[in-house]
């Protein structure tokens, strides 16, 4: 499966991290949309984790979540060693 649609499903942080822990060391997936759940800080910070390893994922789709301050600054810092990510939006 090159890409995965979990948006609008109602995920919480404790999907938000199982799926960051699942996808770190995945080689094909390339899409991943995650829009519309009810994410926070801690599930942004556990996805800006599994970013900085993998080396697939071209698109990340996180819009409309709360991830406050704290989660973008987690994403940025992703950003900042992802070489591979084309969008995050």
């Amino acid at each position: 499966m090159e890409s995965l649609d979990l948006s609008r499903k109602g995920l919480g942080v404790a999907s938000g991290i199982v799926i960051a822990s699942l996808i770190t060391g995945n080689a094909v997936l390339t899409t991943l949309d995650l829009s519309y759940n009810k994410r926070d800080a801690e599930a942004a910070k556990a996805i800006s984790s599994m970013l900085k390893v993998n080396a697939v994922l071209t698109y990340c789709i996180l819009e409309n979540n709360c991830i406050g301050v704290v989660g973008a600054k987690a994403l940025a810092s992703a950003l900042e060693v992802n070489r591979v990510l084309k969008m995050v939006h």
